[in-house]
């Protein structure tokens, strides 16, 4: 608060994010905030672990669904739907697999981290939702380095739909199987301590993060 009776924005502000979104869009907005804000310095983190936000001393904290932690503050930032995706070269030596299903046998391009493995790809099929399980010669942790491996031909993807954008728009890779719609991820959402008082520096840095994502989310705009 006596940060804040003074008019800039101003102090240190220690922000978390998954490694993707931030990447893309968390550090965009921090470089220019930081520019704009010569008396705020900013701790930048990006990790898709689950950080004790409280107990490491963040004041931010961007993450994929929900804290079950009560004494955190949750705000949607935005949905993440999915798409399955692969390169116009590997289309052109394979067929497009008519129903998902068929992916099962064919290779693909898989996310995989000590958390998580994302080999079970959902998808909705007459208003059902079922899964297939796809097989993989290659995994990795990174999302730019996903979106590398699929450009190179190595297989489909399960991509989140602000990850794979530019390479949609640019024609670098190209949607598959969209007649059958993929349920969500869980939503984007900014997450931090539940205080009486919000420091103006994280409610500045907030609404700039927001405003930047915009609704509907930038990554949907043609």
């Amino acid at each position: 608060m006596a940060e804040d009776a003074h008019d800039a924005v101003r102090g240190e502000l220690r922000i978390t994010s998954v490694v993707h979104f931030g990447r893309h869009y968390v550090q965009p907005v921090a470089l220019d905030f930081v520019r704009e804000h010569p008396e705020v310095q900013i701790d930048l983190r990006l990790d898709d672990r689950v950080e004790d936000v409280v107990g490491e001393g963040f004041d931010l904290a961007v993450r994929v669904g929900r804290s079950a932690d009560s004494s955190l503050i949750t705000r949607r930032i935005a949905d993440v739907d999915v798409v399955i995706c692969a390169a116009p070269s590997l289309l052109s030596v394979q067929r497009e697999p008519a129903h998902p299903s068929e992916l099962a046998e064919l290779d693909c391009v898989i996310y995989a981290s000590d958390q998580v493995v994302v080999d079970r790809w959902q998808y909705t099929d007459s208003g059902v939702v079922d899964v297939v399980q796809v097989k993989s010669r290659y995994r990795v942790n990174h999302g730019e380095l996903l979106i590398e491996a699929v450009e190179r031909g190595l297989g489909f993807a399960l991509l989140p739909r602000f990850l794979a954008a530019d390479a949609l728009r640019e024609g670098r890779l190209v949607q598959v199987l969209a007649q059958y719609p993929l349920p969500p991820y869980a939503p984007l959402h900014a997450v931090y301590p539940a205080r009486e008082y919000l420091p103006r520096k994280t409610r500045a840095f907030l609404d700039r993060l927001l405003a930047h994502v915009g609704e509907p989310p930038r990554w949907l705009a043609p």
